[in-house]
């Protein structure tokens, strides 16, 4: 009779195949309903969330770890004018930061530049389409002055699921900003109250993200580095934190999707929400 193999030479096989074969790979994930790192097919990895973390040098700070993934973020505040379009609103503006230090696959320039723009365009999408701030808010004299929010999001490691990291830490970030009180001067300068104390920014909005892969009618919820390169097919969601009601969908690549499968991919976001949630009353009772 053979000897049952241990977890760690199962994990190492699984691992072969994700190197040299990701369809088998795949295929006998599907049988298995176990991941390269343990996990089932719809079980998520921790989710830690630190708000307040640079105090000093921000008006807004965050840091999200899911898994091994961490993101720090920093909100800066800038006096601007307001675009014609919309002279009673302030701006929101995102910058990610990718460095080799979080990731060997960006040691290039190039890489570096390609990915930060498309997380940049993600999480500003999510931003804005979601309105998870009234930027009305951010108003300080209509048509000429209004704070301006530059969002600066550093990723410290990477393991998957990092726009995931990107949108909690600028939410967090965002959620813990607090506005001065001003006054406009004679000279029509935007002069801050130091004397008064500042507002808080209120969050309108508070979609949880959660990637998602899917590969022969199977999902697989936040999705680690190695399942992000073999699954073509992959899901950005997000739900408001407190409805549970879809907020975004991006489909990235791959093959179409039946609706009973983005339905199943949205429930599986709902587990996400659920672990935002638990997070953030520890936090909460901790404060």
């Amino acid at each position: 009779m053979a000897d049952t193999p241990s977890r760690g030479a199962v994990e190492e096989m699984i691992s072969f195949y994700s190197r040299f074969d990701p369809a088998t790979y795949l295929s006998d994930l599907e049988t298995a309903c176990r991941r390269q790192d343990g996990r089932s097919n719809k079980q998520l990895r921790p989710l830690k969330l630190l708000q307040g973390v640079l105090q000093k040098s921000t008006a807004g700070s965050s840091l999200a770890k899911i898994g091994d993934t961490k993101v720090l973020a920093g909100v800066s505040l800038q006096v601007g004018q307001p675009g014609e379009d919309s002279p009673e609103k302030g701006e929101i503006g995102v910058e990610v930061n990718l460095l080799p230090l979080c990731h060997p696959k960006f040691s290039s320039i190039q890489a570096q530049q390609e990915e930060s723009k498309a997380l940049e365009n993600f999480v500003q999408s999510v931003l804005l389409r979601c309105n998870v701030v009234r930027r009305e808010d951010l108003c300080i004299v209509e048509g000429r002055h209004v704070w301006k929010l530059n969002v600066d999001l550093q990723c410290l490691s990477h393991d998957g699921s990092l726009a995931d990291a990107c949108v909690l830490s600028a939410l967090l970030a965002l959620a813990d900003v607090t506005l001065p009180v001003t006054i406009v001067d004679t000279d029509e300068k935007v002069v801050v109250l130091h004397d008064r104390p500042p507002r808080r920014l209120e969050m309108a909005r508070f979609p949880i993200p959660l990637t998602i892969g899917f590969h022969a009618d199977m999902l697989l919820g936040d999705l680690s580095l190695a399942e992000e390169e073999r699954i073509p097919t992959r899901l950005r969601i997000a739900v408001d934190c407190e409805t549970g009601q879809l907020c975004t969908l991006q489909k990235l690549g791959g093959v179409s999707m039946a609706s009973e499968h983005l339905d199943s991919a949205v429930a599986l976001c709902g587990a996400r929400q659920k672990q935002f949630l638990l997070e953030r009353d520890l936090r909460q009772d901790k404060s």
